[in-house]
């Protein structure tokens, strides 16, 4: 699989968890705050009075985000998003004239190229192993996801253990966005606030990891791979090759690091972090390069959607 992914152009979906807890809608209206395009409201078990509850403590101008799976009527009163049905209750379902936005479970491709024109969106489940709910697989030929997805005429969101290490791919292979729960909320029955907003952090926040020298000027090397990448919204981390002698002008010397040097720092990154692009900068040789390159596909053999970029170039100030 060799297609970019950009996420950007992709939707991120939450489905709150089944049950209230403190500070529920302080989180959610946060996430909004952070980009957040779609909240599903599903609690099976809850009353319309905590249905409503929950919308009021949601700050209006976000109101425009919710979708809710039970009470369909709110949505019109709070003027929500939509609607959401279960692949039961859509069997019966006639009312899509009513809503503006209907979407639909589904758990097989079949049902998806069976719905009604009018459905605005499905979600399709489940595509990995659950993080919550065990014994609840992947159940899905990801090479025939990728030849069928493409030819839907609506979009598909995947939903069943999402997460930071692991959402990449579920673009690539053609969905059109992620819904989120377990790689969001944790596993506490009570999420705490900060673990929750360095998920979504972890989620949305693509990480780089830049193999190249240090410049003392920032000019160049793994100083200005960092500021660069960071304007555009990224997160990078930092490999370093070699420790150059220069400034702005002039370049006089470089202490190189050795190729078993660089993959212990490569090491410590990919251990803690879901790298989705690597760059590489200045290498001392064609040997460690090499050697280099052989260790990342060993190490990124599980992460079938990372990009390599590598500099068109192996000297600087015409001398390295």
């Amino acid at each position: 699989m060799s297609k970019s992914t950009d996420i950007s152009k992709k939707k991120i979906v939450a489905i709150t968890l089944p049950h209230c807890f403190e500070d529920e809608t302080v989180i959610c209206n946060s996430l909004f705050a952070r980009g957040l395009e779609r909240l599903h409201l599903r609690k099976p078990d809850s009353s319309e009075e905590v249905y409503e509850e929950f919308i009021g403590r949601i700050e209006p101008r976000y109101r425009a985000r919710l979708v809710i799976h039970n009470y369909f009527h709110l949505a019109e009163k709070y003027r929500l998003r939509g609607i959401h049905l279960s692949s039961s209750l859509y069997r019966s379902f006639r009312d899509f004239d009513k809503y503006r936005f209907v979407s639909v479970s589904c758990h097989s491709v079949e049902e998806i190229e069976e719905l009604h024109p009018q459905v605005s969106e499905c979600f399709l489940s489940p595509i990995f192993d659950s993080i919550t709910k065990e014994g609840y697989l992947g159940a899905f030929d990801y090479r025939l996801l990728e030849e069928r997805l493409p030819r839907i005429d609506k979009p598909v969101v995947a939903l069943g253990g999402i997460s930071a290490d692991n959402i990449y791919s579920t673009f690539a292979l053609g969905f059109a966005g992620a819904a989120l729960m377990g790689g969001l909320w944790g596993k506490n029955a009570t999420p705490a606030f900060d673990e929750v907003m360095s998920n979504w952090q972890s989620i949305t926040t693509p990480l780089v990891m830049s193999i190249a020298g240090f410049d003392p000027s920032s000019g160049a090397g793994v100083s200005a791979d960092i500021k660069t990448t960071e304007s555009i919204g990224a997160y990078c981390f930092g490999v370093n090759t070699g420790n150059t002698v220069q400034n702005q002008y002039e370049l006089t010397d470089v202490e190189w690091l050795g190729a078993e040097q660089i993959k212990r720092q490569i090491d410590a990154i990919v251990s803690q972090n879901t790298i989705r692009y690597v760059k590489i900068g200045i290498i001392r040789s064609l040997e460690v390069l090499l050697e280099i390159c052989e260790y990342q596909t060993y190490v990124f053999a599980g992460t079938r959607y990372s990009k390599v970029h590598r500099d068109s170039y192996c000297t600087a100030a015409n001398r390295y």
